[in-house]
């Protein structure tokens, strides 16, 4: 008999690798996952390509790794690893020369803009670090679709083209690769109305 361990924890970049070394067998892709959905929304694949250089600098195996499209009912923008122990440090994103924290809170900011708000609607800011969403309104809201009662068959087919890309990027890395029913299914959120009495205590 056997078996293996993995931990869920949103870490540090630094954390993981050292968990990896001598702790859970396999780590939740909290590194690459939110950056490849920034590229997706933004159609800017250069946080994501910063953050594979961050893993290659930890030397943190790829097959260690669970590469999950998603394992919660939200998109987490929490960057721990620029929120904490690299909050000061420098980073070049976008031709600037940023600190963690200030790299932190302009991804974040695009993220809300695109994914939330008056652009997408039926996404919402989670109760502390993220959205609330499925993987297909992220595709959705990518798209620039704002009302989900709207989509027809073409709408349908760029939202399971645009998943589709979420799903190659993660299923052809080393590790394991996983996905929920919600994304089985193409899922998309509820309106907050037909939930109300779930939301009531302030949750997303």
């Amino acid at each position: 008999a056997g078996g293996f361990t993995f931990q869920e924890l949103n870490l540090t970049v630094d954390d993981i690798a050292a968990m990896s070394n001598g702790g859970a067998d396999l780590s939740y892709d909290f590194i690459t996952r939110p950056a490849c959905q920034v590229a997706l929304a933004t159609g800017d694949a250069e946080f994501l390509r910063l953050m594979l250089h961050i893993m290659h600098e930890q030397g943190i195996d790829p097959a260690s790794l669970v590469h999950a499209l998603q394992n919660h009912d939200e998109l987490t923008l929490e960057l721990v690893h620029f929120w904490t122990l690299h909050n000061a440090d420098r980073f070049t994103l976008g031709g600037q020369t940023l600190s963690g924290g200030e790299l932190r809170e302009q991804i974040r900011a695009t993220m809300y803009e695109r994914l939330t708000g008056e652009n997408a609607p039926y996404n919402l800011r989670f109760v502390t670090n993220g959205v609330a969403c499925t993987t297909a309104s992220i595709a959705a809201a990518a798209l620039g679709i704002r009302d989900l009662d709207a989509i027809g068959p073409e709408e349908t087919a760029a939202i399971r083209e645009a998943h589709l890309l979420l799903v190659l990027y993660n299923a052809f890395q080393p590790g394991v690769f996983a996905l929920s029913g919600w994304d089985l299914v193409g899922a998309l959120p509820l309106p907050p109305d037909a939930v109300a009495d779930l939301m009531a205590d302030g949750d997303t």
